[in-house]
């Protein structure tokens, strides 16, 4: 299983194995987890024994699963953790520094978190663990020593054994020295499993089953023994079944319980032993097993088959790659373009075909519920990202010697996953910034007023069909003056100041190389920072924008769509030429009377729309093409909104609302201001999507 570290280089998640891609994905599951519980633990300077025993089944997944797939720094990292909360579970007094212990615990699982990160690039995980194992080993015995606690774990084993083997559940035995004691508490099994005919990856299928089992097992032995890296033990598990020798504090009941729930289980056998032959008791080899006991738990009948039912849909989570996830989105895009292509034919106009055109409509419903399915099959919640900033707050307050308060809201609110992995970096950055730029220190905000405990909330919503991410913090806010100051040395300024409103004086800081910091930190922008947020954000189909009040705090939104892949659209023409503008931007659309329509000294033209002067952008300037209307009151009026902007586009007419699945623009189209993407129509033509931010700006500019 070496081989697994030095054969990863250069493979994609649809190559790569599916027991490293279940380790990957179940390690970084539990470690975000961890991190959760060791935060809280730190804050609230307690260790509840629930976290203790959380944390505890966290390092033996760990430790067991890494070993399995002979990952022996992680194995022998995570076992040493795993005795260092056996020892705390254990009691005796033992009350443990919080902030040191999330210290050491958080080490190891950055450095647990760096060797699956390799894993994942393809690179070889040689991480050396050694050393933190040892500081972890002299941090248990030194809590140890201070309750005056000699007891031994549960199943003692060498440091040797565990080196070599990663702990206790492996899928082979080490022989281990009980006392009799020990042994009286313990039950032993040999459990044998059946699958049923042509289920196929009968070895993935018996993995599982040691994965669903080691929480309850103290160690366990299998036959065949490498089922993790040898498909040819589907054949022999086929034949004779997959056998397990396990020790466990269960009784037998549950331990039927949890394997009955087995997929596509045919028979389930389980003996109770006295004792194992490869076990000793004070040395001594013990006689013969004996069985004691035997459970046959044979295929549901007729009156068991709800029952069976309700366990299969328990199972009924997988874990899929997003790489095939992209595929199968692009499978559906060409799927409703051809549709489209093959309704909208123009071969077909002006014939008579009623059959035709009701098989097209149930086509278009079949396709319109696959799209929706195959979204939500992307669409995940953002409380991931959310509670991955609270290890940044922490680190980052502990080395600025500040207090802050982290606050979540709309944790559920759910995003597709590629946007989601979009506006990780650009939200940590915000968060950088609130902390380093906004929030004072705790004698700052004392002489101001204020708590000396900073506050800084995480918001998410849906707002129509697009999300409202904001950061909010308490701090200092953004200095009006000094923005202005910077401003003007720059040559940005070019009005008085007190014709800037707020809003166009704090769109200054997202300018390339703007900042107003004096001082460099490690986590100062340094020239680079806002400008990239902002850029991020827009590569994402977003739109941030920033709202402040002196000494109350900054408020940064961030306005986002639920997905990239296809968006609702009003497909409007100029000329020959036909752009769609995405309907969420889109709040109304009129043709203007002569009264409506202003122009002012300088050639500018603007609609009076109920009392509000428009500025009218004509999408045939914007885009060089000549066009079939060119007076404003023969044309349509699209009334588009971005941010707290409105303007009117100015198009030939509207010819419909359009479904439209988002194609990627070379680099050089991509540049250009206002378009968003584009997409192929039905007969086959191309048809731009617009961005009102883009437009916006560009006109402003010009």
């Amino acid at each position: 299983m070496e081989g697994w570290n030095h054969n990863m280089a250069g493979k994609d998640n649809d190559t790569r194995e599916p027991m490293l891609d279940m380790f990957l994905f179940e390690t970084s599951q539990l470690l975000e987890q961890l991190e959760g519980m060791l935060i809280q633990i730190e804050r609230e300077q307690s260790i509840p024994p629930e976290s203790i025993n959380e944390i505890f089944r966290i390092m033996h997944t760990i430790k067991g699963s890494s070993a399995m797939m002979s990952f022996d720094a992680i194995s022998v990292l995570a076992h040493s953790l795993e005795d260092l909360f056996d020892t705390i579970r254990s009691g005796s007094g033992i009350t443990p520094d919080c902030v040191q212990l999330t210290d050491i615990v958080l080490q190891a699982a950055d450095f647990i978190r760096g060797e699956i990160g390799k894993a994942e690039a393809g690179e070889e995980m040689d991480g050396d663990s050694v050393q933190l194992a040892l500081t972890i080993r002299t941090y248990n015995k030194g809590l140890k020593g201070a309750a005056d606690a000699g007891s031994s774990p549960h199943v003692p084993t060498s440091d040797t054994d565990s080196r070599q083997n990663g702990g206790d559940l492996v899928p082979h035995a080490n022989t281990l020295i009980l006392t009799e004691e020990e042994l009286a508490d313990v039950h032993r099994y040999a459990i044998r499993i059946f699958f049923e005919n042509g289920c196929l990856m009968e070895n993935m299928r018996a993995f599982t089953v040691v994965h669903s089992l080691q929480e309850y097992v103290l160690d366990m032995r299998c036959e065949p023994e490498d089922i993790a890296d040898n498909e040819e033990t589907s054949s022999v598990i086929r034949e004779t079944g997959f056998q397990m020798q396990i020790r466990s504090c269960v009784d037998r009941d549950t331990l039927a319980s949890i394997l009955e729930k087995t997929m596509f289980l045919d028979r389930l056998e389980i003996d109770e032993l006295e004792i194992f032959p490869w076990e000793k008791v004070n040395e001594t080899t013990a006689a013969n097993d004996v069985p004691t006991d035997r459970s046959v738990v044979s295929a549901p009948g007729e009156e068991d088959h709800d029952r069976q039912h309700a366990m299969v849909r328990q199972q009924s989570l997988i874990s899929v790659n997003t790489s095939k996830l992209d595929r199968l989105l692009d499978l559906v895009g060409e799927m409703v373009i051809a549709e489209a292509m093959t309704v909208r034919n123009p071969d077909l106009e002006g014939l008579q075909l009623d059959g035709f055109r009701k098989s097209a409509r149930q086509l278009g419903k079949l396709t319109s519920e696959l799209q929706d399915i195959e979204m939500s099959l992307r669409m995940v919640p953002i409380a991931a990202t959310f509670l991955r900033m609270q290890r940044l707050v922490r680190d980052m307050t502990r080395k600025l010697d500040k207090e802050v308060d982290l606050y979540f809201s709309g944790e559920d609110t759910e995003l597709d996953k590629n946007i989601i992995e979009r506006i990780s970096d650009p939200l940590m950055h915000l968060i950088r910034n609130a902390l380093d730029h906004g929030i004072e220190s705790p004698e700052e905000r004392v002489s101001s007023g204020k708590s000396p405990r900073g506050k800084l909330q995480l918001e998410a919503r849906s707002v129509g069909g697009e999300i409202l991410i904001t950061i909010r913090d308490d701090g200092r806010g953004l200095d009006r003056e000094k923005i202005l100051i910077k401003a003007r040395e720059r040559g940005l300024v070019t009005r008085a100041d007190d014709e800037y409103s707020d809003k166009e004086v704090f769109a200054f800081v997202m300018l390339p190389g703007f900042s107003t910091k004096e001082q460099v930190s490690e986590f100062s922008c340094r020239g680079v920072g806002m400008d990239v947020v902002r850029d991020h954000i827009s590569k994402a189909g977003g739109s941030v924008y920033l709202d402040s009040r002196k000494a109350r705090g900054t408020t940064v939104s961030i306005r986002i769509p639920l997905t990239l892949a296809i968006i609702e659209g009003m497909m409007v023409s100029v000329g020959d030429n036909r752009y769609i503008i995405p309907t969420n931007v889109i709040s109304e659309s009129f043709r203007a009377n002569p009264q409506q329509i202003i122009e002012d000294t300088e050639g500018n033209e603007m609609v009076m729309l109920r009392g509000e002067c428009l500025n009218v952008i004509r999408l045939h300037r914007r885009f060089h093409t000549e066009p079939f209307r060119k007076d404003l009151e023969r044309g349509i009026m699209v009334v588009v909104e971005d941010d707290d902007s409105t303007v009117c586009l100015f198009a030939d007419e509207l010819l419909g609302e359009q479904q439209a699945v988002v194609k990627p623009l070379p680099e050089y189209v991509r540049r250009a201001p206002g378009i968003g993407g584009c997409t192929i129509l039905g007969d086959g033509g191309i048809s731009l999507i617009l961005d009102a931010g883009g437009l916006m700006a560009a006109s402003a500019v010009s």
